[in-house]
C-alpha cells in the first residue's frame, strides 16, 4: 500500500490510489507511460516525483522540466541530450531521436534499467520536443510520466498517446473537506478543529498549494492559533496575499495587454466581459482564460472573475494606488456607476476606499451592511468608519458593533450598542441594531430582567418618535411594538418560562393577521415558535416553523442581526430532538457550505450537534473526540451561548467512559463558566452534568440531580428535556421514574422518543417480544449500542423459554449490531461500572444465580454456606439498586451479557 508522505513540505494526502495506479501502469508491458492533469497547485509534480521515486530502483530515471521561456525554441527542453549534434541537423525529429537516444544509452545505463522520462509542466512544451517525447514512448523505447494542466494541455502529438490507449491518464481531483483536514494534521502535528479546516477548504476550494498557503499565512498572522491542543481560527481569515510571489511570476509570462486586463478583473471583479474587452481586447482576455487565470460566467450578461478568489488579494498588491486610479477611471467610463449585485459593490466600495477615495455615505453604509452580514469584518469595519454624514452615525455604530460581534469581542460590542439603543430620532434608528443588542446582552450573560426592560425602553422611544412624526405614528408605534415584544420573547427564553413564551407568541401570533410585519419580525415570531415547540417534544411541527422561517428569509434582510445563522442553529438542535440523523448531516453539510466565513465564530455549533448527535447514539469515545475541540471552539466565539452545553456534554462522556481526571477538570470548568444564553440549553447541560456525576462518584448523588433536573421539567412545556433526563436516570439502571419516562416518551415526536418509548416499554414488559421490538426500533435511530443489549436480553429469555426460533433471530440481531459498531461487541459504560461495583465474589454469586441456581446449588457449587451466599447476593442487590432476584436479570441484561464475566 503506497502511504502518505511529504515532499518538499506539500503533502500526498488523497493521491495514494492515484499514485498507486499510475505504477501499476507504468510497470505493464503493454502501457507507454501516465499523464498526470490538474490545475495549478494541485500536487502534479509532487505527485509524479512520488511515483518516480518508488520506481527508481528498477528504472532510470530521467527529468525533463518544460518552461514557458523555452516554449517558443525548438527542442528547447531537449537541448542538454543534443551538444553533439551538429547545427545542419537540429531540425530533423528523427536526427534529433536518434541523438537524444545514443546520449541517454551512455549515461543512463539502459540495458539492464528501462527509462522513465518524467516531463513536468508538458502544456509548456514546444511541438518539437513533444513529437521526439511522443516517439520514444511510441515506440516502447521508454516510459513517459507527464504532468500537465487541463487548459491548455500537453501538445497534440503528446495527448495522442492516450487517445491511441498508449498512455493512462489521471486526473487529480480537488481535496476533500476530511483529505483537508488529514493534511492540516498532518503539516501542523496536532488537532485540527473541523470548523477551520473546512474554513480552509471553502477558501482553497481543495487546491492543496492554496491550503498550504493559507495554512502558512494562518499561522503568520496569528490568526490561526494552537489552544490547548487544538488549532483553530481566533481571527479572520488570510486573504491570500501570500500569493503575491506567485502571481508576480506568473505576471511576467504575459503580455502588456494581458496583465492590464488581469489587474481589471482582479480589481472590480465581477466585471462585465464587454467592459474588459473594450479597454484591453479581446485576444488578451481570452489568453487568461485558457491560462487558467480567469473564467467567463452568466448568461444574459457575461461577466469576468478571476479563475481562484485568492488570487485577487494577489493581484491587488502588485498594483500601485497610480496605476490603479488610472485603471479604475478607464473602466468606469464602461460601467454604471453602482453595481447592482452584492460582490460588485463591495469590490467597488474596497477598491475605492484603496484609492483614497471618498465614496457617498449611502454607499458606504450598504456595503459595510452587507460586509458584516458576510462576515468581512476588516471592510465592514473600513467603510463604516468612513461615514461622516450625522444621519448614519447610529447605523455606522451597529454595523462597526456587528464586526465587533463576530469577532467574539461582545463587550466592545456592547460599548457601541449600549449608548445608542432607543436614542434615535426615526423609526430606522430605534431598529438598527436592536436584535444585535439583545443578542450581546445574551452572550454578556445579562439577566432576564434587562430584556424586558429593554422592551420598556424601546416603546417608551417610539411613543416619542411616533409624537414628532405624526404622519407615520401608526407605523412608528405599531413596529416598535413588533420589536419590543421581540425583546420579551428573548427575555421568556432566557428564564426558561416556556408556558408564558407558549402564551406570548400566541398573542403575538393573533395579532399578525390584523397588520403586516416586517420579514425580520415574522422570521424572529417563527424561530421562537419552533423553540418552544421543541422544548414541548413536538420537533417535526417546529422544523415546518423553521422551515417557513428560512423560506421568508431567501431574500436577505436590511438588519445587522445573524438571520441565516439564528434558523440553522435551532433546524440542526430541532432535527436533534426528532431523531432525523440524516437530516442533521444534511443540515450541517448546507451549514458549512453556506456560511464562508461565518464558520469561525458560528462552528462551534456544528460541535455541538454532532456531539449530541453521538451521544444519543451512545457512542461516547466518538462524541468526546468531537466535543473537545468543539470546547475550544466556543471558548473564544460563543455567538449562540453553546459553552456550557459542550463542557456539559464533554464531561458525561468523560465520566461515561471512566476517564474520571479528565471528567473532574471539565467539572471545574463547567463550575466557574457563566450561565447565558437560552435556558433550554441550560437545562440540557444539567441533565448531562448529572448523569456525569453519578457516573464518577456512584454514591446515588448525581442520579438525585437527575431527578430534581427531572421534576422540574415535568411541564407539558418542556418535555424533551424531561425525556432526556429521564433516559439518563433509567441507563445509569435508575428505573424509580420508568412510568414517567413511558408518558413523556408517548407524548414527544419523532423516531427518537419512539425508540426510548419502544425500550420502556420492554423494561415494562419484561417479555423476549416486546425486548426484540426494542432492539429493532432502537437500531433503526442507530442506537445500536443499547439495541444490542436489548437482543442480547430477548436471546437470554428466548432461551430460557425454550423459544429457539426467537433466541436465533435475537442472537442474528445483536451480531448484526457488533458489525456495525465494526467491533466485537463492547462492554458499555454501564456494564463497566456494574464490575467496579460488585467484588469478584459477588460477580461469581450473581452469575450463578442468573442461571438458575438455587442458594443451595450456588453454596454447593462454591464450596460455601448458604448464608454466605445470601449475604453476597442481598450487598449486591442493593449495590444494584434492585428488590431481588427477579430483577437481577434485567439489570446485568441491559448493561452486557458479560458484564458479570
Amino acid at each position: 500500500m503506497i502511504g502518505t508522505k511529504e515532499l518538499g513540505g506539500r503533502t500526498l494526502i488523497g493521491r495514494e490510489h492515484i499514485i498507486e495506479g499510475a505504477i501499476n501502469a507504468i510497470r505493464s508491458p503493454g502501457m507507454g507511460g501516465v499523464f498526470f492533469i490538474g490545475d495549478s497547485g494541485f500536487g502534479k509534480s509532487v505527485t509524479s516525483r512520488r511515483v518516480a521515486e518508488l520506481l527508481q530502483q528498477e528504472m532510470s530515471v530521467m527529468n525533463v522540466h518544460a518552461s514557458s521561456s523555452l516554449a517558443k525554441v525548438p527542442f528547447g527542453v531537449l537541448a542538454p541530450f543534443l551538444t553533439d549534434l551538429q547545427i545542419e541537423e537540429g531540425n530533423s525529429p528523427v536526427t534529433i531521436l536518434r541523438a537524444m537516444w545514443t546520449r541517454l544509452e551512455q549515461s543512463h545505463h539502459l540495458k539492464s534499467h528501462p527509462l522513465l522520462l518524467v516531463v513536468d509542466d508538458a502544456d509548456h512544451l514546444d511541438e518539437g520536443s513533444a513529437t521526439v517525447i511522443a516517439e520514444l514512448a511510441t515506440a516502447g523505447w521508454a516510459k513517459v510520466l507527464i504532468t500537465s494542466r487541463q487548459q491548455p494541455g500537453p501538445p497534440q502529438d503528446l495527448a495522442r498517446l492516450w487517445y491511441d490507449g498508449i498512455a493512462e491518464r489521471f486526473e487529480l481531483p480537488p481535496l476533500s473537506r476530511d483529505q483537508v483536514n488529514q493534511m492540516c494534521q498532518t503539516v501542523l502535528g496536532d488537532v485540527v478543529a473541523a470548523s477551520s479546516s473546512d474554513i480552509l477548504w471553502r477558501s482553497s476550494q481543495g487546491n492543496p498549494m492554496l491550503v498550504q498557503v493559507l495554512l502558512d499565512e494562518s499561522r503568520e498572522s496569528g490568526s490561526l492559533m494552537l489552544q490547548r491542543g487544538v488549532w483553530l481560527f481566533a481571527g479572520d481569515l488570510p486573504r491570500g496575499s501570500a500569493l503575491k510571489d506567485v502571481m508576480r511570476r506568473r505576471f511576467l509570462r504575459l503580455s502588456d495587454a494581458e496583465r492590464e486586463a488581469l489587474q481589471l478583473v482582479a480589481l472590480a471583479e465581477p466585471v462585465d466581459q464587454q467592459a474588459v474587452v473594450a479597454i484591453s481586447g479581446a485576444a488578451a482576455v481570452a489568453a487568461l482564460v485558457e491560462h487558467q487565470l480567469i473564467t467567463i460566467t452568466g448568461d444574459a450578461v457575461r461577466v469576468l472573475r478571476l479563475w481562484h478568489p485568492l488570487y485577487g488579494e494577489a493581484i491587488r498588491t502588485l498594483v500601485s494606488v497610480p496605476r490603479s486610479l488610472v485603471l479604475r477611471a478607464q473602466l468606469l467610463t464602461e460601467l454604471a456607476e453602482e453595481p447592482e449585485d452584492t460582490e460588485g459593490l463591495l469590490r467597488r466600495v474596497s477598491w475605492a476606499l484603496d484609492c483614497g477615495l471618498a465614496v457617498p455615505d449611502r454607499l458606504l453604509i450598504r456595503a459595510a451592511t452587507l460586509a458584516s452580514q458576510l462576515f468581512d469584518n476588516d471592510l465592514a469595519q473600513r467603510a463604516a468608519a468612513q461615514v461622516t454624514g450625522p444621519g448614519y452615525q447610529l447605523r455606522a455604530q451597529v454595523i462597526m458593533a456587528r464586526a465587533h460581534y463576530n469577532r467574539g469581542d461582545y463587550s466592545a460590542a456592547a460599548a457601541l450598542l449600549e449608548p445608542g439603543f432607543a436614542t434615535g430620532s426615526t423609526l430606522e434608528d430605534l431598529v438598527d441594531g436592536s436584535l444585535l443588542w439583545g443578542s450581546t446582552r445574551s452572550a454578556l450573560q445579562h439577566p432576564a430582567e434587562e430584556f424586558l426592560r429593554d422592551a420598556q425602553r424601546l416603546r417608551a422611544a417610539g411613543k416619542r418618535v411616533a409624537a414628532a412624526n405624526q404622519d407615520e405614528s401608526v407605523l412608528i408605534l405599531r413596529e416598535i411594538e413588533d420589536h419590543s415584544a421581540l425583546h420579551e420573547l428573548m427575555a421568556l427564553s432566557a428564564a426558561g418560562d416556556f408556558s408564558a413564551l407558549g402564551d406570548k407568541l400566541q398573542v403575538l401570533e393573533h395579532h399578525s393577521q390584523a397588520h403586516l410585519r416586517t420579514t425580520e419580525t415574522k422570521v424572529f415570531i417563527l424561530v421562537m415558535r419552533a423553540e418552544w415547540l421543541c422544548a414541548r417534544g413536538l420537533p417535526l411541527q417546529a422544523r415546518v416553523k423553521l422551515e417557513q422561517a428560512s423560506g421568508l428569509f431567501q431574500g436577505g434582510s436590511e438588519q445587522v442581526f445573524f438571520f441565516a445563522e439564528f434558523i440553522s442553529l435551532r433546524l440542526v438542535l430541532c432535527l436533534l430532538d426528532a431523531g432525523d440523523w440524516k437530516g442533521v448531516d444534511a443540515a450541517l453539510e448546507r451549514f458549512v457550505v453556506d456560511s464562508g466565513r461565518g464558520l469561525i465564530p458560528f462552528g462551534g455549533g456544528f460541535y455541538v450537534a454532532r456531539c449530541f448527535l453521538l451521544l444519543r447514539q451512545q457512542r461516547y469515545a466518538q462524541a468526546l473526540d468531537v466535543v473537545l475541540a468543539g470546547v475550544e471552539a466556543v471558548r473564544n466565539n460563543d455567538p449562540q451561548q453553546l459553552f456550557q452545553l459542550c463542557v456539559a456534554m464533554a464531561f458525561f462522556a468523560s465520566a461515561a467512559l471512566g476517564q474520571v481526571a479528565a471528567a473532574r477538570q471539565l467539572l471545574a470548568e463547567f463550575e466557574v463558566a457563566g450561565h447565558g444564553g437560552p435556558k433550554l440549553t441550560r437545562w440540557y447541560a444539567d441533565a448531562f452534568m448529572a448523569a456525569g456525576k453519578e457516573y464518577c462518584a456512584k454514591d446515588g448523588t448525581g442520579l438525585d440531580e437527575l431527578h430534581d433536573v427531572a421534576d422540574l421539567l415535568s411541564d407539558d412545556a418542556t418535555k424533551a428535556v424531561e425525556l432526556q433526563a429521564l433516559f439518563l436516570c433509567i441507563s445509569l439502571n435508575d428505573r424509580s421514574r420508568l412510568p414517567r419516562f413511558l408518558s413523556v416518551a408517548a407524548d414527544c415526536e419523532g423516531p427518537w422518543a419512539a425508540a426510548l418509548l419502544a425500550y420502556g416499554e420492554a423494561l415494562d414488559d419484561g417479555g423476549a417480544a416486546a425486548f426484540i421490538r426494542a432492539a429493532e426500533t432502537l437500531r433503526a435511530v442507530a442506537l445500536t449500542p443499547l439495541a444490542a443489549e436489548c437482543f442480547g436480553v430477548a436471546a437470554r429469555l428466548s432461551k430460557r423459554d425454550g423459544d429457539i426460533r426467537n433466541a436465533a433471530w435475537a442472537e442474528a440481531g445483536r451480531n448484526g449490531c457488533s458489525n456495525e459498531l465494526g467491533q466485537p461487541l463492547a462492554q458499555s459504560p454501564e456494564a463497566l461500572n456494574i464490575q467496579k461495583i460488585l467484588t469478584p465474589r459477588e460477580r461469581a454469586i450473581t452469575s450463578l444465580a442468573l442461571e438458575g441456581l438455587t442458594d443451595r446449588q450456588i453454596a454447593d457449587h462454591l464450596h460455601s454456606s448458604v448464608r454466605t451466599v445470601e449475604g453476597h447476593l442481598y450487598r449486591s442487590y442493593a449495590k444494584l439498586g434492585i428488590a431481588g432476584r427477579q430483577e437481577l436479570g434485567f439489570v446485568v441484561g441491559l448493561t452486557s451479557p458479560n458484564a458479570l464475566h
